[in-house]
């Protein structure tokens, strides 16, 4: 393990280098809902769709697999709506699980075909951090939303708390399927909106930018992707600029294709590296 962890920087100990990047991948998820504020133009998935993505961590000429990372969709109901229950894996590989191992759990239920948080779950486990997290929908409007989130941790106080916002709240999942269902294609490039994002008891405040259309190479394929560039002030981007950029497949299923993140030390990548039942064909993929 001494040999693995010479490579990391001198000014941060291996494991808590490793939090401060599991804590951007984490937000990396969250960052991808921050369209929301545009106009919802339709719904593109449906249950059963299952996306893969591996998490790549590079520092200098240093690229490793980090992390795994799972998100399923499937109809359900709650509290007697119909909804769509999202839920999202995140894993790292065996070779950082020596380093910090983690199995993070992500579960939101969604009305349809409205696209309104009711409930989201969270189950933490990275090797001494274990917690368990939920947070009911109170009020969801344009002028104030409310979370009650409930934690138990180990060896700590559980914390009851409401969660309070002067606009549209979400959870991570939920306000992803929304960024999924904006209209892009009738936005001018340099579009911006400005949001917040809550994980838990934290929030950051985010600006986001159409950047019009590119193609990417992620894997064996190519990709017709549309372009978001995020300016984001939080602890773990080394800086607020452009701290985040996100592709999305340039077709009706809007499906994250690359997600990067400039994080304190070094960078993160996400790529899809698979996708199953989707609700359009996969129109913006072709082999290289």
């Amino acid at each position: 393990m001494r040999e693995h962890h010479r490579h990391l920087p001198d000014n941060a100990c291996p494991e808590c280098h490793f939090r401060l990047l599991l804590s951007g991948l984490l937000l990396i998820w969250s960052l991808l809902i921050s369209g929301c504020a545009y106009a919802q133009d339709e719904i593109r998935f449906q249950s059963g769709e299952e996306l893969s993505y591996n998490i790549k961590y590079k520092y200098g000429l240093i690229v490793m697999t980090g992390a795994t990372g799972v998100h399923r969709l499937n109809t359900t109901t709650y509290n007697g709506q119909s909804a769509i229950k999202a839920s999202m894996a995140l894993k790292t590989t065996s070779f950082f699980d020596k380093v910090y191992r983690t199995r993070d759990t992500l579960l939101s239920y969604v009305s349809i075909p409205a696209l309104q948080p009711l409930f989201v779950e969270r189950m933490v486990h990275e090797e001494k951090t274990h917690f368990w997290e939920k947070g009911k929908t109170l009020k969801f409007s344009s002028t104030q939303s409310q979370v009650n989130l409930k934690r138990i941790r180990l060896n700590r106080e559980p914390l009851d708390t409401i969660m309070t916002t002067n606009a549209l709240g979400y959870d991570i999942l939920s306000m992803l399927l929304v960024a999924r269902s904006v209209d892009y294609d009738n936005m001018a490039i340099g579009t911006s909106q400005k949001t917040v994002v809550f994980f838990g008891i934290d929030q950051a405040n985010i600006t986001i930018r159409y950047a019009g259309k590119q193609t990417v190479d992620v894997g064996k394929y190519h990709y017709n992707t549309i372009k978001l560039n995020l300016d984001i002030t939080d602890k773990v981007f080394t800086t607020s600029k452009n701290a985040v950029e996100i592709w999305l497949g340039d077709d009706p299923n809007r499906v994250p294709v690359r997600i990067k993140a400039k994080l304190k030390f070094g960078a993160a990548e996400a790529e899809l590296s698979n996708a199953k039942n989707l609700k359009y064909p996969f129109l913006s993929q072709t082999k290289k």
